[in-house]
């Protein structure tokens, strides 16, 4: 028989992280709107699961499900294949694809997953290194973490080379215990790196991130005029930083006070001029 006092600490412990359990339901609820908006924009019926067999003849769910998955993640194309046999065959795919020799490939967030040591050529004592992208000319970098957590955003710009062709960007930790990147992360990394490149291809390893979170800046609708702030919760959270706003004449465009307060917390801002970025791309 379970005792009083422990179904009141799970009580408790349920009502603690209530509001957390609602946010993922909400998150869910919402991508499953926009897998459900992509297969009704698509079309998507019985005859997309036929089987195609023989020559010249096109096969239709093929391409619908690669329309489902580019409208999903509102991209500019997708391909779905089985003969991606996993996500380091896919990974490897797009790198040799894109990399040649005398390129440079970094990586941003620290050393990617150690099945694409292989890929890279990590370990030049590896009976597969001859198959590398180092075997074949291709340079290799990775921008150190922070105190083995978090993205080095400063650094970046440090270990960009002129002959860099491409980054990637791993937003899982892995198995390490890095911090995980959110889109903001990646949105940020992004820009610096096309700030002093634009040519440079950013690749995205987006495993296990999908569907974690919502793209505020496809579905918020933003003011159309400018707004004071005048939040005091927001306030309070922008004094942690020793930031102050004159309600008068500094003015930002944004969604709500509570919009701006969330906005700051989710970012993880460690320091003033992180939470003026995260504010400027409001």
């Amino acid at each position: 028989m379970i005792e009083e006092k422990a179904r009141q600490i799970v009580n408790a412990a349920e009502t603690e992280v209530e509001h957390l359990f609602k946010k993922t339901d909400e998150i869910a609820e919402y991508n499953q709107k926009k897998v459900l908006q992509a297969f009704q924009k698509n079309k998507i019926g019985e005859e997309h699961f036929y089987t195609v067999t023989g020559y010249g003849h096109d096969d239709l769910g093929r391409e619908a499900l690669d329309n489902v998955f580019k409208d999903t993640f509102n991209t500019e194309a997708a391909i779905v294949r089985p003969h991606f046999v996993s996500g380091t065959h896919t990974i490897a795919c797009a790198l040799f694809g894109v990399l040649r020799p005398g390129d440079a490939l970094l990586s941003i967030a620290g050393a990617p997953y150690d099945t694409l040591d292989e890929i890279i050529g990590k370990n030049n004592s590896c009976e597969y290194y001859n198959c590398s992208l180092k075997a074949i000319g291709v340079e290799y970098d990775e921008v150190p973490l922070l105190n083995d957590l978090d993205v080095d955003f400063d650094a970046i710009p440090k270990y960009i080379k002129p002959n860099t062709k491409m980054v990637t960007i791993q937003r899982s930790r892995g198995y390490s215990l890095r911090n995980s990147l959110t889109v903001s992360d990646i949105e940020r990394i992004i820009k610096i790196v096309k700030s002093i490149n634009p040519e440079i291809v950013c690749f995205v390893d987006n495993c296990y991130g999908e569907f974690t979170e919502k793209n505020e800046s496809e579905t918020a609708l933003v003011l159309q005029t400018p707004r004071d702030i005048r939040s005091e919760t927001a306030g309070r959270e922008l004094s942690r930083f020793g930031l102050e706003f004159n309600n008068k004449c500094q003015r930002v465009y944004y969604i709500s006070d509570i919009h701006l307060m969330h906005r700051i917390q989710n970012a993880g801002c460690r320091s003033k001029e992180d939470v003026i970025y995260v504010i400027q791309k409001i």
